[in-house]
């Protein structure tokens, strides 16, 4: 009796396994491509079509994030990423219940931390070069037939001071004129990584990892530590030696890294999830960037205002001497910040934190990182006249938008002005409590001057 039920057990974990086997895989066949902001861009772009019938393309203004890139060795720690994985692929060699299929297994027993990672830290990966001259090679089937929008005498380009964003530019500019130019380039942090500057902004970010935020919540919720147990279960961990959900995210970032270092590589680490289980983990992070980026966080549809105005700057302006396009590279919470002021994509409920009972509740939702700010994610935004007429069209990752507020899929150009145009006093909305701020810090920098004097 006793060999029938461990046969039929043994036959239920093997089919169990083979149900999920990662690495039995071709690359287009695996199960889960998303990966949050970690995501390959060319798993979520388009193929729209930038030019119009009847029509000429007279301004075009480009704001993109960075390709993908090894992280940044001064904030990201890759001795402790290798050190908890080593741990962790050891214990995982020694479970007896562990489900996953015999390839699975065999990959991640064999698995090795690539220092590539470290020793490129802040570089471009192979994908993100590869996305770069996929940018480029959009730009030129999109506006090539307007010698104008290939001049580089007429492009500005502009990136913050990370050498990320400053080599994506470069790349960019590289694939699109066949050489190498970086006198032409701009750092412009005050541009574009506006919410640096914003106090208010930067303390509701750091409030969110409180026990008392709404991601927190659900990160204690039943529905997520059930995912926890089962991604445990999976890896033979039994219930007494649950992992805790530091180290399942380690096992998802160097996932998702893997893929974003060398797409075509077999990553070991990925083999540990379900499609489900990493379906749960994007929405973690999502909700987190909700209330960080997106429309979740009161001063967020404000916050890029300065960005509109140059946007908005760029379309009006008719002077000879100004550029035909503008093109800025930053990073994801620019991008994100921006969607969020312009309205794009707001969802009509807010994302639940506790009362989650499938994956359609998070699936429904407009607020998708993967989808809207993967590596090389760009907003570009076209002006044509069309018989006298001038029009506006908005694209996202090479999908055109529909924006609410238009009355066709062609915005008038004074139309889309007129519903930014408040905009313009943003120097007043732009952060609350700045001014307070900036007055509580001058005002002890008066103080210790006036101590000093008197001392």
């Amino acid at each position: 009796m006793f060999l029938k039920v461990f046969v039929l057990f043994f036959m239920l974990k093997l089919i169990s396994g083979e149900e999920n086997c990662y690495s039995s895989l071709d690359e287009q066949s695996k199960p889960f491509k998303h990966f949050a902001t970690k995501t390959i861009y060319s798993m979520v772009n388009g193929s729209a079509q930038y030019s119009i019938a009847g029509c000429t393309t007279v301004k075009v203004w480009i704001l993109s994030r960075h390709g993908a890139v090894y992280p940044n060795a001064s904030t990201f720690d890759f001795d402790d990423l290798s050190a908890t994985l080593n741990t962790l692929r050891t214990e995982i060699e020694g479970n007896s219940m562990k489900t996953l299929c015999p390839n699975d297994s065999t990959l991640l027993n064999a698995w090795i931390f690539n220092s590539n990672g470290k020793d490129n830290s802040d570089h471009l990966t192979t994908e993100g070069l590869r996305e770069m001259k996929t940018l480029a090679d959009a730009y030129k089937e999109g506006f090539g037939s307007n010698t104008d929008l290939l001049d580089i005498e007429k492009i500005r380009f502009r990136h913050t001071t990370e050498h990320r964003s400053k080599q994506s530019v470069l790349e960019f500019a590289s694939n699109l004129f066949g050489i190498e130019k970086d006198d032409i380039l701009e750092e412009d942090d005050d541009l574009l990584k506006f919410y640096e500057k914003c106090p208010t902004w930067k303390a509701n970010r750091d409030e969110l990892s409180g026990s008392e935020s709404k991601p927190s919540k659900f990160e204690n919720s039943p529905f997520f530590k059930q995912t926890i147990k089962d991604i445990s279960t999976r890896l033979g961990y039994p219930d007494t030696e649950q992992l805790d959900v530091e180290k399942v995210k380690k096992m998802w970032d160097m996932c998702r890294y893997d893929k974003a270092w060398d797409m075509a590589s077999e990553s070991a680490w990925c083999s540990a999830f379900t499609s489900e289980q990493v379906n749960v983990l994007e929405y973690d992070e999502d909700l987190k960037l909700y209330f960080t980026t997106g429309q979740g966080g009161k001063i967020n549809s404000r916050l890029a205002c300065h960005t509109v105005v140059d946007l908005l700057d760029h379309l009006e302006n008719k002077t000879s001497s100004s550029p035909m396009t503008i093109i800025s590279f930053a990073d994801a919470e620019a991008l994100q910040l921006l969607l969020t002021t312009l309205g794009t994509h707001n969802d009509t409920v807010e994302p639940p934190e506790e009362d989650l009972n499938d994956l359609s509740d998070m699936n429904r939702r407009k607020w998708k990182s993967s989808v809207i700010s993967p590596y090389a994610s760009n907003l570009v935004v076209v002006k044509y006249t069309c018989d006298e007429e001038e029009i506006v069209k908005v694209f996202l990752n090479q999908h055109e938008l529909q924006l609410d507020w238009c009355e066709n899929d062609k915005c008038k150009l004074k139309e889309f002005i007129e519903n930014y145009r408040w905009m313009e006093k943003c120097d007043e909305t732009f952060c609350p409590n700045m001014a307070a701020t900036l007055y509580g810090v001058f005002g002890m920098v008066i103080l210790a001057v006036s101590l000093i004097l008197i001392y």
